[in-house]
This record gives C-alpha cells, structure tokens and sequence, in this order.
C-alpha cells in the first residue's frame, strides 16, 4: 500500500503549507486531517479554497482548521466506480474512511483512469 503522506496535512498547517503539499502530489487538493497517528479526517482542502480564501482576504499563514469546510465527499471503501463518479464531477482526490472518519487510503484522479488500464490508438 502508497504512502498517503503526500495527500496529508494536518489541520493546524497554514494555507501556504498546504500549497507546497497539493504542488507535491498533483491532485489539486489535500486531506486535512486532525493531529496524531488516527489520523481522523476533519475537512478536504482544495486549489479552489485556496483561491476563494485569498479573494477574502484570509493570509496564507491562516491555519487551515480556521477555513476548512467540514463538508467533504468521501467513500467507505475502495470503490474506483463511485470514485469514478466523483472524479466526473471535478473531484481529484477521495478520502476513503472508516465509521469514526479515520483516513484508509485515498483514491485519486490516476488511480481511476489506471483502473481503465491502457487504451489503445485507434486506426484511421
């Protein structure tokens, strides 16, 4: 099983901090998540908050548990056809979560279209 660290930043960790994370993994957004090794997922945090909290005026040193929604889309399992139905819809990344919201995997834009497997050129 991947790493999920480079989808992770912890609730406390700046707006600024949070870009460097989303840079890194190339899903246009990061789970937010509560501190500790549990790992209890508190928000998703997105290149468009990103954008909508500078056009308000919020500082990038802003703490993410201060502008974080706690209304996310989210799975009980790795089900890449319900992912696939979010990623339809302009998600890029879904946390997967067990009863109590803790973090078990993620399911990315990626993982969805590898899941397709190779497609082949069409002839003309």
């Amino acid at each position: 099983m991947r790493s999920l660290d480079p989808f992770l930043v912890e609730e406390n960790a700046t707006i600024k901090e949070a870009i460097l994370q989303i840079e890194q993994n190339n899903c246009r957004c990061v789970v937010v998540v509560g501190r500790g090794k549990k790992r209890t997922v508190t928000g998703v945090f997105s290149q468009g908050d990103v954008l909508r909290a500078i056009l308000d005026g919020v500082d990038v040193h802003t703490p993410l548990n201060r502008v974080v929604s706690p209304t996310f889309k989210y799975l009980k399992s790795r089900d890449l056809a319900k992912a696939a139905d979010y990623i339809r819809r302009g998600l890029t990344l879904v946390p997967v979560l067990d009863n109590s919201y803790v973090l078990k995997d993620v399911i990315t834009f990626f993982d969805v279209m590898d899941s397709y497997g190779p497609t082949k050129p069409q002839s003309s």
